[in-house]
């Protein structure tokens, strides 16, 4: 049957590593604490977070494998500018296509201040910068894919935890049971999770569990700091 074997299979492993990265060791938020003012401001909700996710996820992917493109032809000391103009470009086109869709278009139009600012969100335009300008579009647009994703990741266990603590709600749903009358009651609601305050706990909460079931490798000293 059709297994990858062989320099094919090596050949798959060195394409997908950059999405293993993004999701594990190179995580976004775990380990880099890139973009955390969207983690904290659209993680209220479920909703919300996962129509950022996505707006965050088609950017990063799609402006990632466009600047690879266009690094060929474009002049080094310009090159921040035509990053920018790319990853803007993208995030008005996903903007528009949100707010098209009934089904996203309360949400977008909600949130829609947090998209804008994808335009400056430096897990982006980093890993344009120190990626995509240097590798193939099909690698780049994976590597984009994976930090997203793994942003994605944290954001939705963020959201998870403040959704269902702080306002006793999942997907906007109320988290019930029934009381000795029959009547429906809250089973779980911590109000301070709806606050800054709470998503500064509710990052931590995660950031610890996470770096507790898997810790960080061993810092090494910037090389300049030798200098």
């Amino acid at each position: 049957m059709g297994h990858c074997t062989g320099r094919g299979c090596g050949i798959c492993s060195d394409l997908f590593e950059p999405v293993k990265k993004g999701v594990g060791s190179d995580n976004p938020i775990l380990s880099h604490m890139l973009g955390i003012c969207s983690a904290l401001a659209v993680t209220t909700g479920m909703e919300s977070t996962l129509v950022m996710c996505f707006a965050l996820t088609a950017v990063a992917t799609g402006s990632t494998f466009v600047v690879s493109i266009l690094s060929r032809f474009t002049p080094h000391r310009v090159r921040m500018i035509m990053q920018m103009l790319v990853i803007a470009t993208l995030v008005t086109v996903v903007n528009m296509l949100l707010l098209a869709n009934p089904e996203t278009f309360d949400t977008a139009r909600r949130i829609g201040t947090y998209i804008a600012l994808i335009i400056t969100n430096c897990l982006i335009m980093g890993r344009c910068e120190a990626y995509s300008m240097r590798h193939g579009p099909v690698k780049s647009a994976l590597d984009g894919f994976g930090a997203s994703l793994g942003y994605s990741i944290v954001l939705v266990l963020i959201a998870l935890v403040r959704e269902v603590i702080g306002k006793g709600e999942f997907m906007g749903k109320p988290i019930c049971g029934l009381d000795s009358a029959g009547e429906g009651i809250y089973v779980f609601k911590f109000g301070v999770m709806g606050t800054v305050v709470g998503a500064f706990l509710a990052m931590a909460m995660v950031v610890w569990i996470v770096r507790s079931i898997w810790p960080d490798e061993t810092a090494n000293e910037h090389p300049e700091a030798t200098q």
